[in-house]
Order: structure tokens, then sequence, then C-alpha cells
């Protein structure tokens, strides 16, 4: 969709694009149609806040009912678009505090959040960013983080145990850099939303997008990122886009166009109705390790789980959901977890690597083991 209410001119180019009909009533059907939520997002870049109000009443006219409103800007950029629009924290604060005020005489019960996140000493203009928000924003409900995993062309040599290994040696970096440790003092009184999480691959041959790899690599963030114990939401980034007649939404055939919908298919049926999740410990001897080496040369020894998973549960039912990103055919017992009888529906494929743009890359099985339970390699 191209930008049309924006006070910054765009690349003409961006208004040669095909446009869809992606007003929130729309967004809400695409929504209502899986039985989802979504966020609304305030563009606070290239707008202001008199225009996204009125964008804010027009889809509550419209229908669409609005429990949560993130409020975003790009502080990682450099441009100088963005720099001139926030050139410190504190006026992105400020203007968060502006949007707020806003927001609340429109939808006083709407939970707000705000987009934080640092960066590195070396970048002057947000280095500490969260500490403006702390000390400025005086109503946030929760602060966001953008995780995000970048495989580079130099990641291309990476063998299979350090392509699916990697989110537990990235994400705890940059949890630490971010400032979102569930140990930082000043976050305890916020929730965190992670509303955009995924692969970005800029590899030369884009070898990871959108394979059972990269299905994998989201099994790992997810993990990691649900044990920071200040998480509320996850929503992954791009699920392959909202078509016109909602292709990218096909729940029968599993999201057939995307592995990010074929990885948030199969967690999102493990986690439906439930209200609690505990992770499951994994023995000493399915822990593994693995090397990497970073940008001046030092190696790190990073160790992982060759098997991990989380047990949901409600009032009546119970569900888990377990990943095994090792080559190792793993048999293992669930009696001291299920009481009852146990269901199994067990996704793997043909290939790590090869690009899932049909179903025949996608194998599933079905079992009723309770002891003896066979979980295949990369499944």
């Amino acid at each position: 969709t191209a930008i049309i209410d924006t006070v910054y001119t765009m690349n003409a180019g961006w208004y040669n694009l095909d446009t869809l009909d992606l007003r929130p009533i729309r967004f809400q059907e695409a929504l209502n149609q899986i039985g989802a939520e979504g966020l609304f997002l305030l563009n606070m870049m290239s707008s202001n806040v008199y225009i996204q109000s009125a964008a804010l009443r027009s889809a509550i006219n419209d229908g669409v009912i609005i429990k949560r409103v993130e409020l975003g800007s790009e502080i990682n950029r450099t441009n100088i678009f963005d720099i001139l629009k926030y050139p410190t924290a504190g006026d992105y604060a400020r203007t968060c505090n502006h949007y707020i005020d806003s927001i609340k005489v429109i939808l006083p019960e709407a939970e707000i959040a705000v987009v934080g996140g640092n960066r590195a000493p070396d970048s002057s203009r947000s280095w500490r960013w969260n500490d403006s928000i702390y000390s400025i924003v005086d109503s946030a409900d929760a602060l966001v983080w953008h995780p995000y995993i970048y495989l580079k062309d130099e990641d291309t040599t990476f063998t299979n145990k350090q392509v699916v290994a990697y989110p537990f040696y990235r994400i705890p970096l940059i949890e630490k850099w971010r400032a979102f440790n569930d140990t930082v003092a000043a976050l305890q009184e916020y929730e965190l939303w992670i509303t955009e999480y995924n692969l970005y691959d800029k590899t030369y041959d884009k070898r990871y997008t959108n394979t059972w790899a990269h299905i994998l690599m989201l099994a790992g963030m997810n993990n990691v990122l649900m044990k920071n114990s200040l998480v509320e939401m996850l929503l992954l980034h791009n699920l392959g886009g909202i078509f016109t007649n909602f292709d990218a939404l096909d729940t029968e055939n599993g999201f057939r166009k995307q592995g990010t919908g074929i990885f948030s298919y199969i967690l999102y049926n493990s986690m439906h109705n439930m209200t609690s999740a505990t992770p499951i410990n994994t023995p000493s001897n399915l822990i593994d390790s693995v090397d990497y080496q970073n940008s001046n040369g030092t190696i790190n020894e990073v160790s992982f789980p060759k098997l991990f998973g989380w047990k949901f549960n409600n009032s009546t039912e119970e569900s888990l959901i377990l990943t095994n990103i090792s080559s190792d055919t793993l048999v293992i017992s669930v009696s001291s977890i299920f009481s009852g009888d146990v269901y199994w529906t067990k996704w793997h494929s043909d290939s790590l690597f090869a690009q899932i743009d049909s179903i025949t890359h996608i194998n599933i099985d079905n079992d009723s083991s309770k002891v003896d339970v066979i979980i295949l390699p990369y499944s």
C-alpha cells in the first residue's frame, strides 16, 4: 500500500505501485476469518497525531474494535528524515506522550505500547533510548521490541548445526544490547510486547528464506523469547501478505505460501485457547554446543538444546509442542507429562533448504505413543 497520508515527500516510485484496499476494516475481516487479533499501529514517522487520530476514529466508526495500539518509531535507522523527525530519544518520548493523551480521549481503555530498544554506545542518536522512555513517557502499558535475526553472505558457510542453533546465540545478544533482559529494574513495571520477529535473509541467494530451516530457526527464536518473563505478546512479522482474496491466510492448506505461516499454524494450533505455558526441561544429555566466530574473530561457544518445547494447558485441555533441531532421531517418553491418551501430529521435511513453494516438501505423520516416542531429526 502506498503511503498517501504523509507529510513527507516519498520516492516517486512509491506512487506507481499497485494499491490494495487495506483499510482497518478489511484487516479486521481477515483477522475474523482466522479467529485472530492484530495491533493498530500508529504512523509516527511520516504522518502526525491529527491525521492518525482521525484514522483511529474512522476505524472505530467502521466497526473495528481496538484494544491495543502500538506507537512506532524506526529508532535504529540513521537516514536524514528519521533524524530530523526525532533528533533525540527525548523528542520521540515527548511525542509519544502527546499521542497517548490523544488516544486516551478516544479509547480510554486501550492498552498502549511504545517501541523501545537501545543501540550500541557508538550510536549517539539511540544509545540508552529506553531510559528516555522510562523518564518521560508517563502512561505507557508496554514497551515494544522488534527482534530480527540477520543472516548474511558470510553465514552461507554455516553448517546445519550452526544454522538451526543460531537463535540461541543471537537472540540473547540482541536482548542484552536492546536492554530488554527481564532483569532490567526499570522495565519491571511494563509488559514487553514482541510485535515483530522473523529472519531477515541477506544472503545473495536467499538460501534460508521460506525453507524448513527457516521454520526451525523461528521455533528457536520463539523458545528463547518466551523464556523472558516479561513477554506478554509474540507476533510474527510477515506471514505472507494480505491479498485480495486473503490467499495467504489459507488455513485449510496450512498457509502454503510461507514457511513463516506454516510455523505460525503449528504453534497456534498448540496454543489456541490455552491459558498457561510451561517450558519443558531438556535433559543434560540432549544439550549440545556449537561455535560461532564474530566480526573481530573471537570464537563464541554456544550451548543449545537439541530438543526443546512448551506445555500449554487450560482447565480442560493440555498440549505439548516439541522441536528437535538435531540430526539425531530421538526416542522419548511423555508418560510422566500426560495422564490421559496422547495424539501426536509430527511435522518434518524432506529438505532443510528447499524453498517451500508447495506442500510436497512438508511431511505430516500421526502417532499415539506415550513411551518410546520417535522424534525425527529436524522436526
